[in-house]
């Protein structure tokens, strides 16, 4: 970090299945909810590869790092410094139980 380059991103299935997931449920309120989604979380990857750490360590779980994006969604990733990328593991609404979803 700190070198002027991004890191490289990496989505796991797991958060790939939650996005795909929230913006089928988004879409039942029309298009607009789901394309405010789609560009929350396309800036959040933009984000992360820049700042890794803009975003704070999620408490219930030091293991992450957890940024808020639109709609009460979550997104929780890990920062690998050594291989210079970034693991986005899942991305969750604010109301599911978290801790056990990120065991």
């Amino acid at each position: 970090m700190g070198k002027g380059e991004p890191m490289k991103v990496i989505i796991l299935e797991s958060a790939e299945k939650d996005v795909c997931m929230i913006r089928e449920f988004l879409s039942e309120y029309g298009k607009k909810p789901t394309e405010n989604f789609r560009t929350a979380v396309n800036q959040f990857y933009k984000n992360i590869s820049r700042t890794p750490e803009m975003y704070p360590v999620y408490e219930l779980n030091k293991n992450f790092r957890a940024a808020v994006l639109i709609y009460k969604y979550i997104a929780f990733y890990q920062i690998n410094e050594a291989g210079n990328k970034i693991t986005v593991h899942h991305v969750l609404h604010g109301k599911r139980n978290i801790p056990n979803v990120l065991k």
